[in-house]
């Protein structure tokens, strides 16, 4: 018990920091006929889809993210501290489409998508006399695909595996600096100094987990994060979504 309190505790504060790339959660509609209309609704992103016809679909999807500078090292980093405190804000809209076939209880579905938004960064380093201070701006766009697999135990439970590999694109690039008394060791923030562009790959599966009623259900979605960039570049390396997830049909089937 007190491990798994310590994960989740790891967890939650790891989500309370600036990352350069945050996966936004997986869309599984998990379609099985035509006139399949999935939406997935929570306080920071919304997703929808609709299966125009027996196999396939098209969606759309909206994410938001601010993460205020906060540190945990010193319960709120004050002055002088040392502390390494990073901060971002960011959104995304995507669009796309799926084929879907279901076999017996299993769904299976592939999802193809792109989308843009923009990226702020803020990273500051406090030390004693003078701070180092990185700031970034940029529009970004991403090219996805997804491909999944449902499992419905019954009208009021399921689960679903996903992975998708994801190319985050940055373009527009505008960063100030200020060094301060910063003594030279490697941080991400020199990766994106002089660019104008960057490309950056990762690989995201999920496990989401879904129960309650027929048309509403409480989703629960896990997602670690890993990179395929050669450089590390900060980002976030698991989240965990919680949302309501809403299966209506169009022709009233279900």
């Amino acid at each position: 018990m007190r491990n798994l309190i310590l994960l989740l505790l790891s967890v939650i504060l790891s989500g309370c920091s600036g990352y350069y790339y945050t996966a936004s959660p997986h869309f599984l509609p998990n379609n099985s006929e035509k006139g399949d209309i999935k939406l997935n609704v929570s306080a920071n992103f919304m997703q929808a889809g609709y299966a125009f016809s027996g196999h396939f679909s098209v969606f759309s999807t909206g994410y938001y993210r601010y993460q205020a500078r906060q540190s945990f090292e010193t319960l709120g980093g004050k002055e002088n501290s040392g502390d390494d405190i990073h901060a971002d804000e960011s959104y995304e809209i995507n669009l796309g489409g799926s084929y879907f076939y279901k076999k017996n209880k299993l769904q299976f579905e592939v999802l193809f998508g792109a989308g843009f938004g923009n990226l702020e960064f803020d990273h500051t380093i406090d030390y004693y006399y003078n701070d180092y201070k990185f700031n970034m701006d940029c529009k970004k766009y991403n090219i996805f695909i997804q491909p999944n697999i449902g499992l419905r135990f019954n009208k009021k439970l399921d689960l679903s595996i996903s992975t998708r590999i994801s190319q985050q694109n940055f373009y527009n690039i505008k960063t100030d600096v200020v060094w301060g008394d910063y003594n030279g060791e490697e941080i991400s923030d020199d990766y994106f100094i002089g660019k104008t562009q960057a490309s950056l790959y990762y690989i995201e599966p999920a496990l989401t987990f879904r129960a309650g009623l027929e048309k509403f259900k409480v989703q629960v979605q896990m997602v670690p994060v890993f990179s395929l960039n050669e450089t590390y570049i900060r980002y976030r390396e698991f989240g965990i979504n919680l949302s309501l997830f809403i299966n209506l049909n169009a022709f009233g089937n279900y």
